[in-house]
């Protein structure tokens, strides 16, 4: 009997379950605020012979602009204007006591985002340089591409497109190749109620890449995204994980391993 009871509870449990559409929508005239921080920290340790030697790595780095939505191709902007409120990377330098900070070129200016074709434009931007440009992309986040087409409950699962991953990761990413990303999402959670429902998508992620001639890197993350569904309006997405490298000098006879801790936010405040 009380196998019945349960059967029945799992069989009302599941049909009650509300299925949700999973869609992000920009429109002309939207106008938000963008903050990006990301940091990666670790430790180095190279081998030479009997000589070994261990070296700390600090790098961060912060984005933070006004956009208004011009024109709008599908679910992406295609054109946007942009005021860059502020925006620097931090490094430290293994050898160096304090970090370095650098300003970005942009901080201060207006420049105008347009697509073409798959790349982006930024007109405006003169005197930045090519890293410095490839944080100003129109399109949406890697996460959010490849959402289900139909409504889903909360537990389902899909795979985020591996080539939207590798393009955002290397654009983020200087003196990196990422080469493979498997990424599997999943409704965590609807929370709150009526006009106000969030869904929290989960991500893991696992990611393998290499850096220059001699080092391979390999990592695992996890990732939450917040979208808000009356809107499709994204909130929020963080990151954390861990990478591990590792690699030889064929050169001088070094070698090395590590271990990195990666953080990252996105956060879109809209009026």
């Amino acid at each position: 009997m009380k196998t019945i009871f349960v059967l029945i509870f799992l069989a009302s449990s599941a049909f009650g379950q509300e299925s949700v559409k999973l869609e992000v929508h920009v429109k002309k005239g939207d106008k938000y605020t963008y903050v990006s921080t990301s940091s990666v920290s670790g430790k180095i340790n190279g081998q030479v012979g009997e000589e070994k030697q261990e070296l700390s790595l600090l790098q961060k780095s912060l984005l933070k602009v006004k956009d208004e939505v011009l024109e709008v191709t599908g679910r992406e902007p295609a054109a946007l204007e942009r005021k860059i409120l502020e925006g620097w990377r931090e490094e430290k330098n293994p050898f160096a006591e304090e970090p370095v900070r650098t300003k970005m070129t942009l901080e201060g200016k207006s420049v105008t985002l347009k697509k073409k074709g798959e790349q982006t434009v930024v007109e405006g931007g003169d005197g930045a340089g090519g890293d410095e440009l490839k944080k100003h992309r129109l399109q949406l986040p890697a996460f959010v591409k490849g959402l289900p087409k139909e409504a889903v409950a909360v537990g389902a699962t899909w795979d985020t497109p591996e080539r939207d991953m590798l393009d955002e990761l290397s654009a983020e990413a200087q003196g990196v190749e990422w080469t493979a990303a498997k990424v599997k999402a999943k409704l965590s959670e609807v929370s709150g109620s009526n006009a106000a429902k969030i869904a929290i998508i989960v991500y893991d992620i696992e990611i393998s890449g290499k850096m220059g001639e001699s080092a391979t890197m390999k990592g695992k993350a996890k990732a939450t995204a917040r979208l808000e569904l009356a809107t499709g309006r994204l909130l929020s997405i963080a990151v954390e994980g861990h990478v591990e490298i590792s690699g030889d000098d064929a050169n001088s006879g070094a070698k090395f391993t590590g271990s990195l801790e990666v953080k990252s936010e996105q956060t879109w405040t809209w009026e």
